[in-house]
């Protein structure tokens, strides 16, 4: 973004045609009906809400033909129009609600053809985590984002002492690696990552130039709820994600209730992470071949200095560098991992 379009007036949103869709028994939508949906809608322009068992879809013109089908053929129970009331101070005003409506758009098509994909979470939070690196926010700036999401959810139990570290490790993996070189990703799936640097880099430079109405953390905590609704992960499993991104960012030391909210708390199960979208470069190599090139530099010259740096795993607690290898050339396996428990 330049500076003739810091000048200009926040762009033309569409008028946003608005539906709410029943499913069959108000069971939410399956994942059958969201890929006929999905389906249904490519080129068009989209995005929507989970809400009430069913689906509240904003398309940047009317559909109710398409809707009328779909009823029909009975993938929907029905539907009713409505007014679209779009969250802009929320999202930080006209400015921060045009790049809401940008990434919605970008990542509604996959969130709803995925609806049901046991990997869901783990994709969302690599989303998000690429949002708020691209937002220049530092490790403590990342953990105070998670802060405020756990403040919206319930509190919740923490993972068994034995299971803690493993599910926060795995947590501190996804926040870290670079999503664009998840192995064998879906089609678009570099797409939906530059779609949310995107808006990361363009929310940060509006709020330096005060043109947010919020501040910068609490407009990407609203962007984290509403990426978590697209992608069907459960309030309580955004509630452990929130719980494992304040210990990834503070350290395990958080008191037992991980929100200040009085609902009464839940127990979410800490299911597995996504550990096979991590990166395929072996962190050893990376770490030998670091120690090399300070070897080679002259920053490192004692023995017991170089030995330290061979011996840390580093990337148990550092990004791995932001350098992009060539995608691994291995036949993927099924992301499907045994338990981060």
């Amino acid at each position: 973004m330049d500076s003739y379009e810091d000048n200009l007036a926040p762009p033309a949103e569409p008028e946003w045609w608005q539906a709410t869709i029943r499913f069959p028994g108000d069971a939410g939508v399956s994942p059958e009906a969201a890929a006929r949906l999905s389906a249904a809608l490519t080129g068009r322009r989209f995005h929507f809400l989970r809400k009430d068992a069913g689906l509240r879809l904003r398309t940047d013109r009317p559909v109710d033909v398409l809707l009328d089908q779909l009823v029909a053929d009975e993938v929907a129970a029905g539907w009713v129009g409505g007014i679209y009331e779009a969250e802009t101070d929320a999202f930080g005003g006209p400015w921060g609600m045009a790049i809401a409506h940008a990434v919605f758009c970008a990542d509604s098509p996959a969130a709803l053809a995925e609806t049901g994909s046991p990997d869901s979470r783990e994709r969302c939070i690599l989303l998000l985590s690429s949002m708020y690196r691209a937002a220049g926010l530092d490790p403590f700036e990342v953990g105070d984002v998670w802060a405020k999401i756990g403040d919206l959810r319930p509190p919740i139990e923490p993972p068994a002492e034995t299971r803690r570290a493993a599910a926060i490790t795995t947590m501190r993996r996804l926040m870290n690696v670079d999503a664009a070189q998840r192995p064998c990703p879906e089609p678009g799936w570099v797409e939906r990552v530059t779609a949310f640097e995107d808006a990361g880099r363009r929310l940060a430079r509006f709020a330096k130039e005060g043109q947010l109405k919020r501040g910068l953390r609490a407009v990407l905590a609203h962007h984290a709820i509403f990426a978590f609704n697209r992608n069907n992960t459960p309030v309580a499993e955004q509630a452990a994600a929130a719980w494992l991104g304040w210990q990834a960012a503070f350290g395990d030391t958080e008191p037992e209730a991980a929100s200040i909210s009085r609902a009464a708390p839940v127990t979410p199960a800490f299911t597995r992470m996504e550990t096979a979208i991590s990166t395929t470069v072996d962190p050893t190599k990376l770490r030998e071949a670091m120690v090399a090139k300070y070897i080679d530099s002259g920053h490192l010259r004692t023995p017991q200095v170089i030995e330290a740096f061979r011996a840390v795993e580093r990337h148990m607690f550092i990004p791995i560098p932001t350098s992009r290898p060539p995608m691994s050339t291995t036949p993927c396996r099924s992301s499907t991992t045994p338990a981060a428990r």
